[in-house]
């Protein structure tokens, strides 16, 4: 693996900041947040939800956007058919 500047890079751990291991996920998210300069508003559960419905309205396959996500095909139709661009086409056709 290399970094941003292409030099080679050994990590023991999946999830870094600055290279070390996040002891506290909770208060790295928060330091993250606070450095792309973004409000108390934006929480995991809130990027989370965002991307799921960025990849609805990508027309990502349900069964891949679940699996991405860390939920089952039917959690992510249920919540995130809205922002399909298909969503009810079917419907709207009919007349």
């Amino acid at each position: 693996m290399t970094d941003a500047e292409g030099q080679k890079v050994t990590l023991r751990y999946v999830v870094t900041y600055a290279g070390e291991k996040i002891v506290k996920p909770h208060k790295a998210f928060r330091t993250i947040r606070a450095e792309a300069g973004f409000g108390e508003d934006v929480t995991p559960h809130v990027l989370s939800h965002t991307r799921a419905t960025w990849l609805a309205q990508a027309g990502v396959e349900v069964e891949q956007a679940a699996a991405s996500l860390g939920m089952t095909a039917e959690e992510f139709e249920r919540t995130y058919s809205h922002a399909s661009p298909d969503f009810q086409q079917q419907a709207a056709n009919a007349f």
